[in-house]
């Protein structure tokens, strides 16, 4: 059966091989082609002279949603976190006052 990029993968009635509780949400074998292109969201903040990165990550709640954050290592200076940003998906959510190159003295 052909399917547009818009069609859901299954049809309503259509049989399911695996049942939804047995597909690990954060596995990335398992994520579809368009969730592993989803922009993904990186909070980065400056404290104490050392950049700190956080991966916010959607869960569900009842009916609606709530944002998690875990703590992740990033690079040490500004244009080797919005490379690693660009590599990994992220889109960066700046907060607090960001330094500059010279006044963080990260050469990384």
């Amino acid at each position: 059966m052909n399917r547009t990029r818009l069609q859901p993968a299954l049809e309503l009635g259509e049989a399911c091989s695996i049942g939804y509780d047995q597909v690990a949400v954060n596995d990335p074998g398992t994520r579809s082609a368009r969730d592993r292109g989803r922009m993904k969201n990186l909070i980065v903040y400056h404290i104490d002279g050392e950049w700190i990165g956080e991966e916010v990550t959607w869960k569900r709640s009842g009916s609606g949603f709530y944002r998690e954050t875990s703590r992740i290592w990033i690079p040490q200076s500004k244009s080797e976190i919005e490379k690693f940003a660009a590599e990994n998906n992220f889109k960066i959510e700046w907060r607090g006052e960001i330094p500059t190159e010279a006044e963080t003295g990260a050469s990384v």
